[in-house]
């Protein structure tokens, strides 16, 4: 008997509209920024809320 093989899940797709991103998308895209930031690649993201708050105003924008 053959075996089956696995058939792994899509990877998600992270440049997607932020309204249409999962939570758990949101949080890795927040914690991405976020290490940006501590190794001195990027801004502040502030809080996750905030982050969120903007991400979702910039969207609304373009």
């Amino acid at each position: 008997m053959a075996a089956k093989r696995k058939i792994h899940p899509p990877k998600p797709r992270l440049d997607l509209p932020w309204s249409e991103l999962t939570k758990a998308q949101q949080n890795k895209l927040y914690t991405k920024a976020l290490h940006a930031y501590t190794i001195g690649e990027g801004p502040n993201p502030s809080t996750s809320g905030e982050f969120s708050r903007k991400q979702a105003a910039a969207e609304t924008k373009a």
